[in-house]
């Protein structure tokens, strides 16, 4: 059986003793995979600016078409951006703490600026709903 989760790094050694001396399992291993910050608000928002560029090429990457008439139909178009950043808050199952709003607001307002600077064109299916496409070198600005 296996069990994880974040643990503040200090602990880790205390943990792993309370864990070998266990009589009813047998602890085989502990491994570590990942570290995450605890951020504050304005630590979290700092954060974002610097991983700024990198969340709009995620963007931009996800509405890369292979040909320019060709557009992404997707109902929350930044649903599935994330901004890479691992916190606390992110890895348990809260998705409405104060760091999920925050990256989900600051993702949207990455969108909206590159809907402004025309990075995303923006189009209508049929039935009315918005299609993306990334911008290709071969548009006319």
């Amino acid at each position: 059986m296996d069990f994880s989760g974040p643990v503040v790094k200090n602990s880790i050694p205390e943990i792993e003793r309370a864990l070998r001396t266990a009589k009813t399992f047998l602890l085989r291993a502990v491994d570590r995979y990942q570290e995450v910050r605890n951020y504050t608000e304005a630590e979290f928002r700092a954060a974002l600016d610097e991983r700024h560029t990198e969340i709009a090429t995620k963007i931009i990457r996800r509405f890369t078409t292979k040909r320019r008439n060709l557009y992404v139909h997707v109902w929350d178009p930044t649903n599935d951006v994330k901004s890479g950043i691992d916190y606390i808050d992110h890895l348990s199952d809260f998705s409405r703490s104060p760091l999920c709003d925050i990256e989900r607001c600051y993702i949207n307002a990455v969108w909206e600026e590159l809907l402004a600077r025309g990075e995303i064109l923006v189009a209508s299916y049929r039935n009315g709903n918005p299609v993306y496409r990334a911008r290709s070198p071969r548009d006319p600005r």
